[in-house]
């Protein structure tokens, strides 16, 4: 469903003039920018998995928007690494100081490309420690796909984001 509407956002734009172009290609770009901004406010957020049906939370903080996806890490010798390549299905839940709390669900998608993790890297310096040739580690990168992200707070209808 949005690749339909960015799709038909785009053949649009090809009539509109600059300043209109503007005023939509921000808006099409703000949801991945809007969760970002959403996770920094919160600073940690909580990334849930499962394994043999049982679910599993543990805390990221690391996250950044790259290509127009909004871009998480884990580390390829964690169990959080095995549940998720066995099963993509996710949610990350956030919860901001002002009581506002996100819930973003979708499906991982591993990128391929070590640009990420290089970015990822550079952002946080202590990660290197980590992740490099002397321990084998390596940061694994991934994005959600066919996600949903909603805004809650409590005694309003959910906002949805994405």
């Amino acid at each position: 469903m949005k690749k339909i509407v960015l799709l038909l956002s785009a053949v649009f734009l090809l009539g509109l003039g600059a300043q209109a172009k503007n005023v939509l290609a921000e808006q099409i770009q703000s949801a991945e920018e809007k969760i970002n901004d959403y996770l920094t406010q919160a600073g940690v957020f909580f990334l849930a998995t499962e394994q043999d049906r049982q679910p599993h939370l543990r805390p990221l903080g690391m996250h950044f928007v790259m290509d127009g996806k909004l871009w998480f890490g884990v580390g390829d010798q964690k169990q959080v690494y095995k549940q998720l390549k066995k099963n993509p299905v996710v949610e990350i839940v956030a919860l901001k100081k002002d009581n506002h709390w996100l819930r973003y669900s979708g499906k991982v998608v591993f990128a391929m490309d070590q640009k990420y993790a290089q970015k990822a890297l550079e952002m946080t310096p202590q990660l290197k420690e980590i992740y490099n040739s002397k321990t084998g580690y390596k940061l694994m990168m991934f994005y959600l796909e066919d996600a949903t992200a909603l805004d809650m707070f409590e005694g309003r209808k959910p906002e949805q984001i994405l």
